[in-house]
């Protein structure tokens, strides 16, 4: 059975599991939320929650490993690294964010371990970038 498929059997049968998602608060009412890494899996199904829940969703993905079908028609999708403080500041001001959630890091280990350095620049030091913004 797909996740889809078996998350909309338990709504159906009045289980609220997924509601319990990072962004609780209902403050940010009238401002944006931007998912970096939202093309990925586990980004594409946060933004497709936080949707669910009445957010606005900007969704800034390189789509190095994500793909533009995967997010969600809903969501404003922004082509670039998460790592740009200058691209992610721009997106950040222009949409009045109030929330970012992380999702644009490299999981591969057998990668990691041939390519540290790039696993580095874009797990530790892009977060950074984004971090300070």
């Amino acid at each position: 059975m797909a996740l889809n498929d078996k998350l909309g059997e338990e709504a159906e049968r009045g289980h609220r599991r997924r509601r319990d998602f990072p962004i609780q608060s209902r403050t940010y009412d009238d401002g944006d939320g931007t998912g970096t890494g939202g093309a990925g899996y586990i980004g594409s199904h946060t933004v497709r929650q936080l949707i669910a829940a009445s957010y606005r969703v900007v969704v800034l993905d390189d789509l190095s490993t994500g793909h533009r079908w995967a997010v969600a028609p809903q969501a404003e999708l922004v082509v670039g690294n998460a790592g740009d403080s200058a691209l992610a500041g721009a997106v950040i001001e222009e949409h009045s964010v109030d929330a970012v959630m992380h999702f644009a890091g490299s999981i591969v280990v057998p990668a990691s371990v041939a390519d540290p350095l790039k696993y580095y620049g874009n797990n530790t030091a892009a977060s950074r970038n984004l971090i300070e913004v």
